[in-house]
């Protein structure tokens, strides 16, 4: 199964950090701050190959890079992702403590386990937070390979790994 693959390129403690959804109080950490990590490797390697596509092309421009940019890493492109990783089964919703919860328009307070659900954009950011997770648990290099071999940007095809070193980087 590719969730499993996954998980063998993260530490344990951050595949409980990328699939905790914020709220859920017993948690320490959500994923959101992974989900940054994660969104702007995944936008270094989309970004990357629109500029490798792009590069001799006359009437290209920095708008045109940008859309295309934009064209690989879509919200729905990263639901259907999560969706065909079966995803949802993996993100932690339920809270050993759930707090109350009064949904929009809602007139009566209901129970937040009733409510507790993972949207779409769980789903995506839940993508990105896994990515956010190799890089930690690996190296940008590492990373990139991974997001090529899921085939979320292609990023071996492009021959842009000469690019990016497989050595950790510190700063």
């Amino acid at each position: 199964e590719l969730i499993a693959k996954i998980y063998v390129y993260i530490h344990p403690e951050f595949a409980v950090w990328a699939t905790s959804c914020p709220g859920t109080h017993s948690s320490r950490k959500s994923y959101e701050t992974l989900e940054t990590y994660g969104d702007t490797i995944l936008k270094l390697a989309a970004t990357m190959l629109s500029y490798e596509q792009l590069e001799h092309n006359p009437k290209s421009n920095e708008k045109k890079i940008n859309d295309m940019k934009n064209s690989f890493i879509t919200n729905l492109n990263l639901y259907r992702f999560g969706q065909k990783l079966k995803l949802r089964e993996h993100i932690r919703m339920k809270d050993p403590d759930p707090k109350k919860y009064d949904p929009p328009y809602t007139i009566n307070s209901i129970d937040s386990e009733e409510f507790l659900s993972c949207t779409g954009k769980n789903i995506a950011d839940g993508i990105e937070s896994l990515l956010g997770a190799v890089f930690l648990s690996n190296n940008l290099h590492k990373t990139l390979l991974f997001i090529s071999d899921i085939q979320l940007v292609p990023m071996e095809q492009a021959d842009l790994m000469k690019y990016f070193p497989d050595c950790d980087i510190t700063f």
